[in-house]
């Protein structure tokens, strides 16, 4: 039906609910529902919408191939089990960056990957993170080395420095909760020495030699 004057549309009737419903439960059940080890737990889409329409159980077998999980990229960790199909990433690395991630293959084995079937690691990809920024579940998350700098810092025999980059000292300051565009590089640096870091240091006038 085309659009006309006058036309009253609902978009949250029982009917509507009962749909969405039932598409959670298609997506939940071709997906990888490890939520309690997965990065994105708490902070996921897909997590908060079920318990929007309180979605308790899924009627649906599950079907989907396991995927091998892509960990060849120093920044990203791609994980296909988890992935939705949203299109987001596809979308956010050919507007932003490139063309580095695509769908692939039709119907039920339709998966978004790098260009002709390869690793993160063996195509073009710049490390800039606008795919995972934009992933609302955990398919795309960023490399974490948080055990190997507990381990640094825990070795007496070792100085570990830390550089940070300029846009960190508003950004981290907002998560925190203090006022929008508030410098908490002072804050910032007072954690890092207290975490153990024996010198830190704020990248100023070189990252602005790339642009």
């Amino acid at each position: 039906m085309p659009p006309e004057p006058g036309l009253k549309i609902e978009t949250n009737s029982k009917k509507v609910r009962a749909i969405r419903k039932t598409v959670l439960e298609l997506l939940l059940a071709s997906h990888d529902r490890e939520c309690t080890l997965c990065e994105r737990s708490g902070n996921c889409s897909l997590q908060t919408y079920s318990e929007q329409y309180g979605l308790r159980e899924i009627r649906y077998p599950k079907n989907a191939e396991c995927l091998p999980k892509d960990e060849t990229n120093p920044s990203l960790v791609r994980d296909p089990n988890k992935c939705i199909l949203c299109g987001a990433c596809v979308r956010a690395c050919s507007e932003w960056q490139g063309s580095v991630l695509g769908f692939a293959n039709r119907g039920s084995k339709t998966v978004v990957q790098p260009m002709a079937g390869k690793n993160l690691a063996d195509v073009d990809c710049i490390y800039c993170g606008q795919c995972q920024a934009v992933c609302p579940v955990g398919a795309i998350t960023i490399k974490s080395d948080i055990e190997n700098v507990w381990s640094e810092l825990s070795n007496p025999d070792k100085k570990v420095v830390v550089q940070i980059a300029p846009a960190v000292r508003v950004a981290l300051g907002e998560m925190f909760g203090l006022e929008k565009g508030q410098n908490a590089i002072g804050l910032i640096y007072s954690s890092l020495r207290k975490l153990g870091f024996d010198m830190v240091f704020d990248t100023n006038f070189a990252a602005d030699l790339p642009i």
